[in-house]
């Protein structure tokens, strides 16, 4: 019976967090000024957070539609948001003739922000302190000896492409020069930009 109602606890949670992650910034938003209009600062604040909140989810959802299901033949085999702290990342993991890549978007959920410009700051070091840099689509890059590639936006937010496979500078660059040029890192950067 215990295990009953613990099954019935957990599915309730479970349907009202999904309920809330789905909420639409229309949603969210609509009644902060009736709120205002009510001098119910307080509420109207809690609620402004909640649109921020639908706003950024939103925002970061468009930007994983840019993770194609297949990309210069490499073909996506999940793709998932992981969001912790103010920070968000979208990770799309592809394949390819028994090869993997996965593709990593690190940055503030939304558009970038303060600590996203301070990853960015700390991902331009990196560029400029080792591994070979270069431009992929107009955007700075680097690629280091182990052939991780990282790729900066505009936003600070910076995105990283590594293959188990390729594992040295010059093999992973010339392996994924196809997968570079054709996935879509210059829309990625103009949509948070």
């Amino acid at each position: 019976m215990t295990r009953i109602i613990a099954a019935i606890l957990i599915l309730s949670l479970s349907a009202c967090i999904e309920a809330i992650e789905a909420e639409s910034p229309k949603t969210s938003c609509e009644g902060i000024m009736r709120l205002v209009d009510k001098e119910k600062f307080k509420e109207a604040l809690e609620e402004a957070r909640w649109c921020v909140e639908a706003l950024e989810s939103s925002l970061q959802g468009s930007v994983a539609s840019f993770f194609s299901a297949n990309v210069a033949g490499w073909q996506r085999t999940d793709v998932r948001q992981e969001n912790a702290l103010g920070m968000g990342s979208i990770i799309g993991e592809y394949s390819k003739d028994g090869k993997t890549l996965t593709v990593t978007l690190i940055g503030s959920k939304g558009s970038g922000g303060a600590f996203a410009g301070a990853l960015g700051g700390l991902a331009k070091m990196g560029l400029m302190q080792q591994g070979r840099r270069f431009r992929v689509q107009g955007l700075k890059a680097s690629a280091d000896p182990q052939g991780q590639i990282t790729i900066t936006l505009d936003d600070g937010s910076f995105i990283t492409v590594k293959s188990p496979q390729y594992s040295r500078q010059e093999e992973a660059l010339k392996a994924l020069e196809p997968f570079l040029d054709a996935f879509p890192f210059a829309d990625i950067n103009d949509q948070r930009s």
